[in-house]
């Protein structure tokens, strides 16, 4: 089996679109290339209801041991505008053991769908106000928190995440593109000013 060179994770309820879009673009322009190894969650984990599995897989903890090993490309979280990932409880888990290996984190999000204001409220989020489909793995992942610097360590590092998310929407030209010809589309009453711009050739 070859290592792993990265790590991908998503949220359940997330948009499938828009994370291939996200996909797409990192590999495109991200410094990734598409050779990659990933370890994903929602293929490299044990998914089915059955307990018994589920439990034993638990008791591996690959997460952990893939963000020990110090994967090239380190953490990628996969943002999408469906749902908040960190009502995952498991993805804060996640964040915490990254801070704590001092493995480098990033955040993909489809900058065709995310606005600066979706993700400037995003930016102040309580983490341990998420939830497991488990009270014993809430229980038990709230602990390590705990343990680890508690959750205003965790809060703090997902806020820096997402500000760099929101300087890399703004400084991306698809949303210079956007706010530069956004008035012609904004009130009907630009249909004549969009005339007069085609005459100037703008």
């Amino acid at each position: 089996q070859l290592p792993v060179e990265g790590i991908l994770a998503h949220s359940w309820n997330g948009s499938i679109v828009e994370m291939y879009n996200c996909v797409q673009n990192v590999v495109n322009h991200g410094g990734i290339p598409y050779s990659a190894r990933f370890y994903f969650d929602a293929f490299s984990e044990y998914q089915h209801l059955d307990l018994h599995f589920f439990e034993m897989m638990w008791q591996l903890k690959p997460m952990e041991q893939v963000i020990a090993s110090k994967p090239t490309y380190g953490y990628i979280m996969v943002n999408t505008t469906l749902s908040e990932v960190y009502k995952r409880l498991w993805l804060t888990h996640d964040a915490n053991l990254v801070l704590n290996a001092n493995l480098q984190y990033r955040g993909l999000f489809d900058r065709y769908r995310w606005t600066p204001d979706m993700l400037e409220s995003s930016c102040k989020v309580k983490t341990l106000e998420g939830q497991a489909a488990h009270g014993q793995d809430e229980d038990y992942i709230r602990r390590l928190v705990e343990q680890h610097g508690g959750p205003e360590k965790v809060d703090d590092f997902i806020g820096r995440i997402r500000r760099g998310m929101l300087d890399e929407l703004l400084s991306s030209t698809t949303y210079q593109d956007w706010t530069r010809d956004s008035w012609r589309y904004a009130k009907p009453w630009n249909n004549s000013m969009a005339k007069v711009a085609a005459q100037l050739g703008a």
